[in-house]
């Protein structure tokens, strides 16, 4: 019978699962995970790789070649022997094309699957009495879980401290409201929606804190057992996966129209209607562009595993494409902008003030200054970071605001944990955006003490006593102002201000702003630094060139926004900064018209960080947005582009986000935009190559009998072509680096066609140019050397698209800026040079390919010939510039 969690009391709970509030040890927490498994959902059933081979088959193209091999087996076997030796080529085609994309398919899927596991979820565990971070994978039924604010839940668990704590769980039962928790025992019958006393696995803390006992985990939660309801499905093809397939599609239609007429031709002009289909079939297989979407997935999924390797994870494909088109990222201060690294440099008393920043104080100071004293009680207790146990040591985590409290701590020469568990938490009132304050109640003997920490202008104004030396005295208005002016002054040079207060509560059920935070207790200004990161402000000179502007987005303090951003070239002239007071009451219409002229929004809502999202999108703005906390997620979503935070940021906007940031850091967005810049200009690159290799094969095999010369390529050489021709250089120009230009051109307009006029007029200008010098090498050789007339125009039709992969490179620089920089096209023009050689001088490929041997003379000329294109080329990036713009 299913245990109810909910229904057990407090030690029944701790006997059923042999655990205590000390957590379980670590032979046992091992034991448990070996005894249940991991704490994993179930996957979905995939297909075996050799249903994936299979599938292969069902493409148009391969269908196409099938028919044609068992037509010139069925001639082969009656009619002309030499048949059978197409047949088995076409057949050994057909194999090489089909392992080729299976290939293709299966390094796409992999990448992606490694993409998934970058992302690993953590969970603050009690074990043998300490706090540490694990992998949230190797919970165990017993194991004490710490849960915060914007944390996952990562299983079922029974909640044994709470404070102030809901959950948003409307994904396991429908609830649109999050749902309050609370320590308590529900009856056995309660329905799930409400045990108020527990956290489901995939929900998320929404508000407040606590701790639980996890009951079940993996396929045991609620979540697991209707899996098939929460499992991640696949994404949906993208945008521009989309049009690239239709553009396939399209294509292939195209190709087959063409190769009926081509067919229908043939017989008008007396030749053989076998002979013709097969070439007609071959020629339909060579211009459809069947491997574009493939080399599209895996240039896309190569791309994005480069993306993550320089810090940003890309969960959601769409996201590629539109960071080339990114006009404004608005993003946040602390940790993105700067080092997320805050240290607390002074606290500033009403008598004295202790300079912190270079080191440890004088333990002296801590036992003769009892306000120093109260302010370190205040630091450690007012505080929700955990000092957490490992093989290194202590380590902090938490908020960077709070852990630099805590380090402040230690420097005072104090031990945080001490002084926590002399005091025990009974009621907190959780920072609020809209207050600034956070309060924590705590038992200090049989009194109860609020401990307080906020924004200083907050705090002050509710507090009228300050502490001395001496003991409380009545807050005078000439100290109040003189502590404001204080606090203005540091936060002129960039410093964070917090005011330390406190103030003793009556017992009560419920602790709420109004019943604790008035006639407060000064105690003294905390000064903290965070600097701005180094390379933040090359960055933010790199997305002005690009065209791509920056606004800062902050909840610090005007003045502290301002040192900050005039220390990394954020504010330009003519700029201003608007806080979140003036932006209050104006409206929507007024927000649009004065955009353009505000650099740095401080003092800012999450509401009204949403409203400045709004209005950049009303006017037309791609929006790229960065976000840590659970009320950044309406504005990440607002966004054309969400990116999270992913060492300061919780769980659900991760969850949210497009882009996750695996180091805060706000260069790797303009990394990443760089990179979506370069992936898309490299799809373009190998969709033009292909393309115009396409119109090529095709010019040149109407218009050779046009001219009433015989077909210039036969049909297996047509396939070799396109086979191994074709893909490895397409595939190798995805990988491209970067060109150092994308950050020097403005962002591509998002609703623009993807093949572009002066992209299309490229195409069949290259195709045209290929088939032309061709025909004239072909014409040639029938004329004063017949004999090595195909085997000549053969080869250099190959010299011709691979000459091609390289003027792809780039639709504007020259094919000899960074001539080598992409070794992988270089080592597949190799590869496909070496086969061709083996083709014309090996003699038994010889007499399947219909070839015969080129003097050195004849492959001087040929390829100076294939040269030809390059040089086309190079002269239309040189003069006609204006037509390189794709």
């Amino acid at each position: 019978m299913e245990q109810k969690w909910h229904s057990l009391s407090y030690k029944a709970l701790f006997s059923h699962l042999r655990t205590s509030e000390q957590g379980l040890s670590e032979k046992e927490a091992q034991a448990r995970l070996e005894a249940f498994g991991k704490n994993e959902l179930a996957q979905i059933k995939k297909d075996p790789w050799y249903f994936k081979l299979l599938s292969q088959f069902r493409s148009l193209p391969i269908l196409l070649l099938l028919a044609a091999a068992a037509i010139s087996l069925a001639l082969g076997l009656t009619v002309d022997h030499d048949k059978l030796i197409d047949a088995a080529a076409i057949l050994v085609a057909v194999l090489i094309a089909v392992l080729f994309s299976f290939w293709q398919e299966y390094k796409a899927e992999a990448a992606l699957e490694a993409l998934k596991k970058m992302v690993v979820l953590r969970s603050i565990v009690i074990r043998n009495g300490k706090e540490m971070e694990i992998d949230s994978a190797s919970l165990v039924p017993g194991d004490i879980v710490v849960l915060s604010e914007g944390g996952r839940v990562p299983a079922d668990i029974r909640l044994i401290e709470a404070v102030n704590l809901a959950a948003e769980q409307s994904a396991l039962t429908g609830e649109s409201r999050p749902s309050s928790k609370e320590v308590c025992v529900c009856k056995e019958k309660t329905p799930l929606p409400e045990r108020r006393n527990m956290l489901f696995a995939g929900t998320s803390v929404v508000r407040g804190h606590g701790k639980g006992v996890v009951v079940a985990t993996g396929m045991k939660t609620e979540f697991g057992k209707i899996v098939g309801f929460v499992v991640e499905e696949e994404e949906g093809e993208t945008r521009l996966q989309q049009d690239i397939s239709d553009l396939a599609k399209k294509l292939g239609y195209a190709g087959i129209a063409l190769a009926a007429l081509f067919f229908a031709i043939g017989i008008a002009r007396g030749e053989s209607a076998t002979s013709m289909f097969v070439v007609a079939v071959t020629l339909a297989v060579a211009v459809i562009p069947e491997g574009l979407p493939t080399v599209l997935a895996i240039t896309l999924a190569l791309g994005v595993q480069k993306m993550a390797k320089k810090n940003a994870i890309v969960r959601k494909m769409p996201a590629v494409e539109t960071l080339g088109s990114a006009t404004v990222i608005c993003t946040d201060k602390t940790g993105t902008i700067t080092q997320n690294r805050m240290t607390v440099q002074e606290l500033v008393f009403a008598e004295a003030s202790y300079a912190i920043g270079q080191g440890r104080l004088d333990p002296a100071f801590l036992s003769k200054d009892p306000v120093l004293r109260k302010a370190v009680e205040v630091m450690a207790l007012c505080n929700n970071a955990m000092l957490l146990s490992s093989e290194e040591g202590e380590t902090l985590s938490g908020d960077p605001t709070e852990t630099a409290l805590l380090a402040a701590v230690a420097s005072c020469g104090a031990d945080a944990r001490r002084i926590r568990e002399s005091r025990r938490q009974v009621g907190e009132v959780p920072f609020d955006s809209e207050r600034k304050m956070m309060s924590s109640i705590r038992l200090e003997g049989k009194r109860r003490i609020a401990y307080v920490k906020g924004a200083p202008e907050r705090v002050l104004s509710r507090c009228n006593r300050v502490l001395l030396r001496n003991g409380e005295r009545r807050l005078p208005p000439d100290l109040r102002r003189r502590m404001l002016s204080e606090a203005h002054a540091l936060g002129e040079e960039g410093m964070r201000l917090l005011a330390l207060a406190y103030r003793e509560v009556p017992a009560l059920s419920k602790y709420t702003s109004a019943n604790t935070e008035a006639r407060l207790v000064f105690v003294g200004l905390v000064a903290m630094e965070d600097p701005p990161r180094p390379e933040v402000a090359e960055a933010i000179a790199t997305c002005r060139s690009a065209g791509i502007r920056v606004v800062m987005i902050t909840g610090d303090s005007p003045a502290t926004a301002k040192a900050i951003a005039a220390k990394v070239g954020l504010l330009e002239r003519g700029k201003k900064i608007m806080d979140g007071a003036e932006l209050e009451d104006m409206p929507d219409s007024e927000l649009e018209k004065v955009l353009d002229q505000v650099s740095v929004f401080a003092r800012v809502t999450p509401e009204q960080k949403y409203r400045i999202v709004s209005a950049f999108a009303r006017k037309g703005e791609v929006v790229a947005v960065t976000g840590d906390g659970v009320n950044d997620a309406p504005a990440m979503k607002k966004a054309a582009i969400g990116v999270a935070m992913g060492v300061a940021g919780t769980d659900v906007t991760k969850e949210v986000a497009d882009i996750v940031l695996t180091d805060d850091n706000f260069s790797s967005i303009v990394k990443a935009v760089k990179y979506g810049r370069t992936i898309f200009n490299n799809i373009k690159s190998f969709v033009r190559y292909q393309i115009s290799t396409n119109v090529a094969a095709l010019s040149l095999m109407f218009s050779a009998p046009a001219m009433g010369l015989p077909l210039p390529l036969l049909p297996l050489q047509l396939l070799w072509i396109n086979i191994m021709i074709d893909g490895p250089p397409a595939l190798a120009l995805g990988m491209e680096p970067s060109w150092q230009l994308e950050m020097k051109k403005p962002p591509r307009n998002p609703k623009a066609s993807f093949l572009s006029r002066n992209m299309v007029f490229s195409i069949i200008l290259l195709g045209l140019v290929m088939a032309s010098i061709a025909l004239a090498v072909f014409s040639y050789y029938l004329a004063f050397n017949p004999q090595k007339a195909f085997t000549a125009v053969f080869t250099l039709f190959v010299f011709l698209q691979l000459f091609n992969a390289l003027n792809c490179r780039s639709a504007s620089e020259s094919v000899f800026t960074r001539f080598a920089a992409n070794i992988p096209l270089f080592a597949a023009i190799a590869v496909s040079l070496g086969l061709q050689m083996l083709i014309i001088y090996y003699e038994p490929l010889q007499s399947i390919f219909k070839t015969v041997p080129l003097g050195a003379e004849d492959l001087a000329a040929i390829a100076a010939a294939g040269f030809l294109i390059i040089v086309f080329e190079e002269m239309k990036k040189r003069f006609f510039k204006h037509t390189t713009a794709y």
